[in-house]
């Protein structure tokens, strides 16, 4: 199987989108796919589109230039000339803003994460936008959503945001998780870092790209009510930068951002995750945080909220604590001080997160399972133009 992987940035920097878009790839091409990267496409900034963006934050909007309908059509026009003679069978975006518009007798399939409408109010990125990105990401992601042969996401959350908010059928809906975006450690390895995580002190490890959103500040506090209730413990935050000016308690450590990009860097990551007993996110805004994939590589709990598809990656009792959400600071200390004092019960627990990994949040998984998906959807006839697969010549 040939497949044309089609993203509007350059999908195998794993700086772009934590890296996900990268270990897609290379899951594909593990199972034998052939993949040809179709991207970054051109960047698209008219004077009238920068003078958009900068009226609209002078009133406290936000724009959203890669929703614009002309920048969906130059994509288009972009994608279809590069496909233009190419053997791939079918064409998979990471994202539904490439093929928004896109024409092609190949079956479309997207592999993301959440849709526009979610998005929408829940992160802080999509929060006060002009009501011209609101319009225009609607309709963007409703022509995507009609167009594609298939609408793969990583949890059942965004799932049933397109099938609620779109209207897409559940015959062009799968839920596939995403995978650790680290190289996973040996099964061997990773028992042996449970073995060697004592009793002496709770090890916690908090890893986000950005403080509020994902509960640093809870976060913290929730390790002090630990040591208060008589378990030491510390955490160690990687990644985004308390407020300034806030002095952090003794008990916990700001190491900065470290680079995956590095192999020093992604074993840095390894070992701050595999020393730790719990990974601690209290986020308030996540899609598929594939965080909790890497902790459960390395056999270490995660600790988490019941929020948008978090679920999906934390399964209560598998691996890790889920909550229901909200949940503050008392829920997550009395969570992990129950699960440190029960050692047997935290081995089984630290185990079982490795098994999760190992069942199904890995890529090889997640790869096998869409290539599988995309041959399906191959074997099928082509549907009517806006409804999946344009017969030639169509538009939208």
């Amino acid at each position: 199987m040939r497949i044309a992987f089609a993203a509007a940035y350059d999908p195998r920097d794993v700086g772009n989108w934590s890296g996900s878009p990268s270990f897609m790839i290379r899951a594909l091409e593990e199972v034998g796919a052939t993949v040809d990267v179709v991207g970054p496409l051109p960047e698209h900034r008219p004077l009238l589109q920068m003078g958009r963006k900068v009226a609209h934050r002078a009133v406290g909007r936000r724009h959203l230039p890669d929703r614009d309908p002309r920048v969906l059509a130059q994509w288009a026009q972009e994608l279809e000339q590069r496909l233009a003679g190419s053997a791939a069978d079918a064409i998979l975006s990471p994202s539904t803003t490439p093929v928004s518009h896109l024409r092609s007798e190949r079956p479309i399939v997207v592999w993301t994460d959440a849709t526009f409408g979610a998005l929408v109010g829940f992160y802080p990125e999509f929060s006060n936008l002009s009501r011209s990105s609101v319009r225009n990401g609607r309709r963007q992601e409703e022509a995507a959503l009609a167009r594609v042969d298939l609408a793969v996401f990583s949890s059942q959350w965004a799932a049933d945001g397109a099938r609620d908010a779109y209207g897409v059928s559940e015959d062009r809906l799968e839920v596939v998780p995403f995978g650790a975006n680290i190289e996973a450690p040996p099964a061997a390895e990773v028992t042996a870092r449970i073995e060697a995580r004592t009793q002496d002190r709770c090890r916690i490890v908090f890893i986000a790209s950005d403080w509020f959103r994902k509960g640093g500040d809870v976060a913290v506090e929730a390790v002090g009510l630990l040591n208060e209730a008589g378990v030491p413990a510390e955490i160690t935050l990687i990644g985004a930068q308390p407020p300034r000016g806030e002095k952090l308690p003794a008990y916990a450590r700001y190491l900065g951002s470290v680079d995956k990009r590095s192999a020093t860097g992604a074993d840095r990551i390894g070992d701050l995750i595999g020393d730790a007993h719990f990974l601690l996110l209290p986020t308030r805004a996540d899609c598929t945080p594939v965080v909790f994939a890497e902790a459960s590589a390395w056999g270490t709990p995660s600790i988490a909220p019941d929020v948008g598809g978090v679920g999906e990656m934390v399964v209560d009792g598998a691996n890790g604590r889920l909550l229901e959400c909200p949940a503050g600071p008392e829920e997550y200390a009395s969570a992990m001080s129950a699960a440190f004092r029960d050692p047997a019960g935290y081995r089984e627990l630290a185990l079982s997160s490795r098994r999760e990994y190992d069942r199904r949040l890995n890529w090889t998984t997640a790869g096998k399972t869409v290539v599988r998906l995309i041959a399906d959807v191959m074997a099928k006839p082509a549907k009517p133009a806006g409804s999946g697969r344009a017969a030639a010549g169509t538009s939208s």
